[in-house]
């Protein structure tokens, strides 16, 4: 009996040793693995975060039309340096390339921005501007611009516009639509497909045209674009008007008939005043 006894005592203590030696065997890992945290943690602080090597001093940047370097700059200090950049004191590589790239985005005639690093001490931006595709007017003012895509800003920083881009007038509740979104209203929509179709297809030798409005009939549901030929085009009146539907879908097929008409307008020899392609439409023309 003694003997089994003292057998259960030295199997006990076994175990306890062996669980004691587990524990000090993990706490020494626990150790080792936060001396190696805690060494990885300072090296990165002494040579990287907190190197003054790193520190960001130029900014590599090609101004754009309403954004010369001094605004950007400011954009990237008014962030802060935890966000943000301000140059001669942020680090390089703790800069918050997302936030500043978001921020960026976030006004409305920016379209794209891509910011980079380039060590040791430049930061990188690339920023392209949406490129004003027609005026936007309820009737009396330039209200807005509109890109080929269909967003919607402001004309700040886009003097002498006025004469050269075409005009789509007439928009109901234009100064209720968002800036920096893409606007999809059907009339909207189809006035950019008439001025994408006119430019970017080939138009007839000798009967080129410019457009200088577009008018947007809601009661008719269609647009009156009135265009006019280039200097020398005796093909087209003073003011000639092209009507269609509110449909930017159809608008391909649309200005080929156009393009027909004035095909057979030049081989007649007459001049062309009026063209009504929402006959098919069943939507009465102009008198």
């Amino acid at each position: 009996m003694a003997n089994e006894k003292d057998s259960k005592k030295n199997e006990a203590w076994l175990k306890k040793r062996q669980a004691a030696r587990v524990v000090a065997a993990i706490i020494v890992v626990l150790v080792i693995f936060g001396a190696l945290v805690a060494s990885c943690y300072g090296l990165k602080q002494f040579l990287l975060n907190k190197n003054p090597h790193f520190i960001c001093r130029t900014l590599d940047y090609q101004p754009t039309a309403n954004f010369p370097a001094k605004r950007v700059q400011t954009v990237l200090e008014e962030m802060g340096e935890a966000k943000g950049c301000i140059l001669g004191h942020s680090n390089l590589l703790q800069l918050d390339i997302r936030a500043i790239r978001d921020k960026l985005l976030t006004y409305p005639t920016v379209r794209s921005v891509k910011v980079r690093r380039i060590l040791p001490g430049t930061l990188k931006l690339e920023l392209t501007e949406r490129i004003p595709f027609a005026i936007l007017s309820s009737g009396k003012t330039m209200d807005a611009l509109i890109d080929a895509d269909g967003y919607v800003f402001q004309p700040s920083g886009n003097a002498g516009i006025n004469g050269i881009l075409p005009v789509i007038t007439n928009v109901k509740a234009v100064r209720k639509i968002p800036l920096g979104e893409q606007c999809n209203e059907p009339a909207i929509k189809a006035a950019l497909a008439f001025l994408e179709q006119t430019a970017s297809n080939m138009q007839i030798k000798g009967a080129e045209f410019t457009t200088v409005a577009i008018v947007l009939n809601y009661d008719l549901e269609r647009l009156e674009a009135h265009i006019t030929g280039v200097p020398g085009n005796r093909i087209f009146a003073k003011d000639t008007v092209v009507c269609t539907p509110f449909d930017a879908e159809a608008m391909e097929g649309i200005m080929k008939n156009f393009y027909g008409i004035i095909a057979r307008k030049i081989k007649d020899g007459e001049t062309l005043s009026f063209a009504d392609m929402t006959v098919g439409k069943n939507i009465p023309t102009l008198k």
